[in-house]
């Protein structure tokens, strides 16, 4: 029974898929949104397969797939 308590509280944490995106120009656009060098965090999910294989082409564009935490909007409960 302790076993499972361990593993709820190992696995409170929270991520979510997103593509940081960096403009190597100043600014540029693709996907329907405009990239700057300030490096921008978008849900993995708000891009179509075709989005993102057009992102990752892109040669203006650094873009990195990563895993972020969420925030507990709870208050951490």
């Amino acid at each position: 029974m302790s076993n499972n308590s361990n593993q709820t509280n190992q696995t409170n944490k929270k991520t979510v898929a997103v593509l940081e995106i960096t403009s190597r120009p100043d600014s540029f656009c693709r996907a329907g949104r405009r990239w700057t060098k300030t490096a921008t965090q978008v849900p993995l999910s708000e891009f179509t397969k075709e989005q993102v294989k057009a992102l990752k082409a892109e040669s203006n564009l650094v873009v990195v797939e990563k895993d972020v935490e969420l925030a507990e909007l709870d208050g951490g409960e």
